[in-house]
């Protein structure tokens, strides 16, 4: 049920991170429902406010100098999304690995 118009038609995905894990995911959602993705774009803001619900699917690298997640940029698509919509439906799967893991073969 699209939330926005209170009937039957098909949701709208917004998937934020186009990377390892936000790619596959707009992919796979595109098969059955309009998909938008997006990285750094100045168009986010249209995509925002036209999707159902957005996927945020940005880095979180731990850092093992500091003993942290680098939440950075899941907090800024977070800060930005709400800026746009304060009411529209996030889910959170940042990419948590260590930081420079990316390239690494084991």
């Amino acid at each position: 049920m699209n939330q926005k118009a209170n009937t039957m038609t098909p949701p709208i995905v917004a998937v934020v991170g186009l990377g390892y894990v936000g790619l596959p995911l707009a992919v796979e959602f595109g098969k059955k429902f309009e998909t938008i993705g997006f990285d750094l774009s100045e168009s986010k803001i249209a995509h925002y406010k036209n999707a159902d619900f957005v996927i945020i699917a940005t880095p979180a690298d731990y850092d093992t100098e500091t003993n942290y997640f680098n939440t950075k940029s899941v907090e800024a698509a977070i800060r930005d999304v709400m800026a746009i919509n304060p009411n529209e439906v996030m889910i959170l799967t940042p990419n948590f690995c260590e930081r420079g893991a990316h390239g690494r073969h084991h």
